[in-house]
């Protein structure tokens, strides 16, 4: 088993593929017209990364627990 510090953040890349894309949607919604569907867009995907977070938490910790035993 490895005895190396886990890891306890996100990568970086979660936070800056987030940014990208919800910049990405809010222009694609400006272009269009349709903001309050870029908005949403904005939301779901913020919901799924927020969860994401929330499942690697529940995984560092597991592995903390895992390596105390």
């Amino acid at each position: 088993m490895n005895t190396g510090a886990t890891r306890t953040e996100l990568p970086a890349p979660v936070g800056v593929g987030f940014a990208v894309l919800a910049l990405a949607s809010l222009a694609y919604g400006l272009v269009t017209g349709q903001l309050l569907l870029g908005l949403l867009v904005v939301a779901v995907v913020g919901l799924f990364v927020y969860l994401y977070f929330l499942l690697h938490r529940l995984v560092v910790a597991v592995e903390k627990i895992a390596h105390k035993l």
